[in-house]
């Protein structure tokens, strides 16, 4: 179904492209005109770089939605006189905050198994959180067959498989559309102790049915030259595993979306922090979003998919409906290295340092102070900034689809600053340099001055299983977050979960463990305490 839109000199109508381009007017209903439309009637964004403004207290809505400018009142707690803002109002079938890879999987998924129209709404831009510093990795090497999260990477994996087998066969090259490595994982160790836990992962693996092997020091000597081990290491090597470049499969989905604004189903509204949500007086069901300029009623879902953000855009609706909302859910923030000009190493495959699963699970709930949301990130040069209760690195490589060489990891929790850490860049290339000699002349003052670095937050969820489905409590309002630093990987799987659930039909696999049910908590407090 087409999205509703009026204006002062029309009723409301659905989209259709009528217009050639630069075609600027009220009355026409094609992408161009609608972009230009919003552009000269609402308020100009917010000049402040927060995530998320501080939301407006509105008064309830009365009138039916339709595409229009209305002026509302505005009461404040904190001023004692009335102020006027300037929304625009939409209807849509379904409202998408956040415009990361899960929320734009999502969107495609809605847009391709329905007939639904589609809003994907953001405080700011494609690839501005967590997906931006991805590093691409579609694995299964790093994972544990045991855990709650396999069924949903597993599945995720296959949707990618699947994708790159259909554009292969449509004639398009899966690298150039999105990036698509498949060169293989070793997840990989340098201690005897560590090569017998490799051992024991491999067996677990083939049991799942993921074609594995165990490789010595020698064995893996030959296949990855450049990668030193020690005589008692080894590596756990699954050649079915690949890699996705994040900022290409970004605009892939993007690109497939916007195929659907000529049937008038689509919409894009980015720099549009989210300030308060509504619920239908009549069942309590979720009814608007109203972000800094807009108001967007949804017919049949609002699905929050904002990353580390999602607790924040529920925090106000848990307070006012006395109901609990909130995810616990907190950012954790990475570092990749992008190096460039190092013809001395070659890197074949993509590499994990065995330590980084237990990374990967360890968090703490100790957090130091930090400004939220760096928009320009800075040179933090102090340690004692960092919590080191929850500062950890381990070793990750790979090489992009330019030969760029990709170089990780550090985690911590430091609020949502995206500050480039000295610390934690002097850590990754010193766990780097201890498997790759050719990295031991590389300095962090190299780094700062040459190179890329990439800081992103990931939506670190308690238990580190991402919460995907429907609220329990308000009807037609649901959940993806927490994937931290699986988003890449997990989208597809998450968005067909998703879609899935919203058209009632059974899912492919145990989607419980995902539930948000059970999780969700009364105020950002409990939620950080236990995340």
């Amino acid at each position: 179904m087409a999205f509703s839109i009026s204006s002062s000199s029309s009723s409301s109508s659905s989209i259709a492209c009528c217009a050639p381009p630069r075609c600027v007017s009220r009355a026409c209903r094609c992408g161009t005109c609608l972009d230009a439309f919003i552009a000269t009637s609402t308020s100009p964004p917010p000049s402040s770089s927060s995530a998320h403004a501080a939301p407006s207290r509105l008064a309830p809505l009365t009138t039916p939605f339709a595409r229009r400018s209305v002026a509302i009142a505005v009461d404040s707690h904190a001023r004692q006189h009335q102020t006027l803002s300037v929304l625009q109002e939409m209807e849509f079938d379904v409202v998408v905050v956040g415009a990361g890879i899960i929320g734009l999987t999502v969107a495609n998924r809605i847009l391709e198994e329905t007939r639904f129209s589609v809003v994907v709404v953001d405080a700011k831009r494609p690839c501005a959180g967590a997906t931006g510093a991805g590093q691409g990795y579609v694995w299964l090497n790093h994972r544990n067959p045991a855990s709650k999260t396999w069924g949903l990477a597993h599945r995720s994996k296959l949707l990618w498989e699947q994708l790159v087998a259909d554009l292969a066969d449509a004639g398009s090259d899966p690298l150039s559309a999105i990036g698509w490595q498949n060169t293989g994982s070793l997840l990989v160790a340098n201690s005897v102790e560590e090569a017998r836990g490799l051992q024991a992962h491999v067996g677990a693996m083939a049991t799942a049915g993921v074609d594995a092997e165990f490789l010595t020091a020698s064995e893996l000597q030959k296949i990855e030259p450049s990668l030193k081990v020690g005589h008692e290491g080894g590596a756990a090597f699954v050649p079915g595993d690949s890699q996705i470049d994040a900022a290409l499969a970004v605009e892939f989905f993007r690109k497939r979306n916007l195929a659907y604004r000529v049937e008038g189903r689509y919409m894009e509204l980015f720099d549009s922090p989210v300030e308060e949500l509504y619920r239908s007086s009549a069942d309590g069901s979720i009814e608007v979003v109203q972000t800094s300029r807009h108001k967007l009623r949804s017919r049949e879902a609002v699905i929050v998919a904002a990353g580390a953000w999602s607790p924040n855009i529920l925090t106000r609706a848990a307070q006012e409906w006395r109901l609990p909302l909130i995810p616990p859910v907190k950012p954790r923030k990475g570092h990749l290295l992008v190096l460039e000009g190092l013809p001395s190493l070659k890197i074949n495959h993509g590499l994990m340092e065995f330590e980084y699963t237990a990374n990967y699970t360890t968090a703490h709930s100790t957090q130091c102070s930090q400004p939220e949301d760096v928009s320009t990130p800075s040179l933090v040069t102090d340690p004692t900034v960092i919590s080191h209760d929850s500062f950890r690195v381990a070793m990750t490589a790979s090489t992009d689809k330019s030969g760029r060489l990709l170089l990780g990891s550090s985690r911590e929790f430091s609020g949502f600053s995206t500050a480039h850490h000295y610390e934690a860049i002097e850590g990754i290339l010193s766990r780097a340099s201890e498997y790759f000699p050719a990295l031991k002349d590389i300095s962090v003052e190299d780094v700062l001055e040459k190179q890329t670095i990439r800081t992103g937050l990931r939506p670190y969820a308690f238990g580190g299983v991402p919460l995907v489905g429907p609220v329990p409590g308000v009807e037609r309002l649901m959940l993806a977050t927490g994937h931290e630093g699986s988003g890449l990987c997990m989208a597809l799987g998450t968005a067909e979960m998703l879609v899935t659930r919203l058209l009632g039909k059974e899912t492919v696999f145990d989607v419980d463990p995902y539930l948000p049910a059970s999780r969700l908590c009364h105020s950002q407090t409990n939620a950080q305490t236990l995340a």
